[in-house]
């Protein structure tokens, strides 16, 4: 019978022996840039040799590290997978060749950096884990924890969706526009509940408020200095100006005739209190009654008002 020698750099080696590594991805997960250890264990205190390695995953999804070994003698591969997505098909797949009739033993170790969350619609189709929503009817809700790139890169984020089941069909013609069917929100702030989530986004819709009002009435993001605090200054004057005309109308209606908040706008007969548009006519109102605002002076004609405001509120505070 013929004899098969096998010699590497030059030295004979009487045995060898092969491992093949296949990592499949069988959870319900996307992962993305996924850290992999392998480890092959020392044998009778001698380290692995590692004579061939032969990857069948493409390149351009994989980076690899040089092998290392720790003071136990255990051999150390590092991979990082770029991609992993759920799929039947492997997402790496490796081969391993060591001298030595007996294979080492082989561990392998996932660092899970962050689960790679996909869109609003894709976690609506999931069918367990869904609650009850706390405040709406019909809704249910269901939160996770991961990466979210299109939305935050490199972040983690607890998202819940919230999950209208009544609203997935479409929208009778000339019904009222309803709330999505799917909705998305997220936070950093990783320990907040659900409901505690939820309770913040219901109150965003005030600071949304202040916002448009401190731009429309308080003049907010007009300023002509440049400077930052000459723009503090600036801004925070005018939300004292602001707050105090605020404080200047509750008073004066608290003890006046009520504000007939129809007046101006007769067609918003579901009105029920005021705006920072009543609060400020109402101050013009009281001003000019007053005679300190406006003052023309490009004709002495329009000096003095001739026209007397239906409701004029008191313009001591």
């Amino acid at each position: 019978m013929p004899k098969l020698t096998i010699a590497i750099d030059g030295n004979p080696v009487e045995n060898i022996s092969t491992l093949r590594l296949t990592l499949r991805n069988e959870s319900d997960q996307d992962f993305e840039d996924l850290p992999i250890v392998v480890t092959f264990a020392a044998t009778n205190n001698r380290k692995p040799v590692l004579i061939h390695e032969n990857i069948e995953t493409a390149h351009e999804l994989y980076d690899n590290e040089a092998p290392t070994t720790d003071a136990d003698s255990n051999l150390h591969l590092k991979y990082k997978l770029k991609v992993a997505n759920r799929s039947n098909e492997p997402i790496f797949v490796d081969n391993y060749t060591f001298t030595g009739e007996q294979a080492p033993l082989m561990t392998i170790q996932l660092i899970k950096k962050g689960v790679v969350l996909g869109s609003p619609k894709t976690f609506a189709r999931k069918r367990s884990g869904w609650h009850p929503h706390p405040t709406e009817v019909g809704a249910l809700v269901q939160a996770w924890t991961g990466l979210w790139h299109t939305v935050l890169p490199g972040r983690l984020l607890r998202v819940v969706v919230i999950r209208r089941p009544m609203l997935l069909g479409a929208r009778k013609p000339g019904a009222r526009k309803p709330p999505p069917a799917v909705e998305a929100l997220f936070t950093t702030e990783l320990t907040l509940s659900v409901e505690a989530i939820l309770a913040q986004y219901r109150e965003r819709w005030a600071v949304e408020i202040t916002l448009r009002d401190s731009q429309a009435f308080a003049g907010f993001g007009q300023d002509q200095c440049r400077k930052r605090e000459r723009v503090v200054g600036a801004n925070t004057l005018r939300l004292v100006l602001a707050a105090a005309r605020t404080l200047w109308f509750v008073e004066q209606t608290s003890r006046a005739v009520p504000l007939d908040l129809q007046r101006s706008r007769p067609w918003y007969r579901q009105k029920c209190a005021p705006s920072q548009l009543d609060i400020v006519w109402a101050c013009r109102e009281a001003l000019q009654e007053a005679g300190v605002f406006p003052t023309p002076r490009f004709t002495s004609a329009l000096a003095t008002n001739q026209e007397k405001p239906e409701i004029v509120l008191s313009l001591a505070a």
